[in-house]
């Protein structure tokens, strides 16, 4: 018990769960495939969970929903990458949108060619 108070093996107490800083959401799987061209983009605008299919040729159906979190109208382009095995396929666009303040908004795109992943580029319009 000496070598011990000596040692400073007093009580040790390790930080409770509910102490811990809760863990942080993941983003939708969509966001994971959205590149913003500007950081305040990026805070202004949400990627909510998207509908993507591929039918029997290859051909990719995407369907990204966003929503605006700001009051203020934003004018935006949208840009899309086709990928195939890690290989660009095509890019499409611009598409314009203007994204009314704290709406949702949704935005249709297909491959021409056989594709099996997306990037979805947002930029402001010029």
């Amino acid at each position: 018990m000496i070598g011990c108070l000596l040692a400073g093996c007093g009580d040790v107490s390790l930080p409770s769960m509910q102490s811990i800083s809760s863990p942080v959401e993941p983003k939708p799987a969509a966001a994971h495939h959205v590149v913003f061209g500007a950081s305040s983009l990026e805070s202004n605008i949400r990627i909510e969970p998207s509908h993507v299919e591929r039918d029997g040729t290859g051909i990719l159906d995407v369907q990204l929903n966003f929503r605006s979190i700001t009051d203020a109208d934003q004018y935006l382009v949208a840009y899309i990458t086709f990928t195939q095995d890690g290989q660009f396929v095509e890019k499409l666009g611009p598409q314009r949108v203007v994204l009314h303040g704290n709406l949702s908004d949704t935005l249709d795109f297909n491959s021409t060619q056989p594709a099996d992943d997306y990037t979805v580029t947002f930029d402001f319009a010029k």
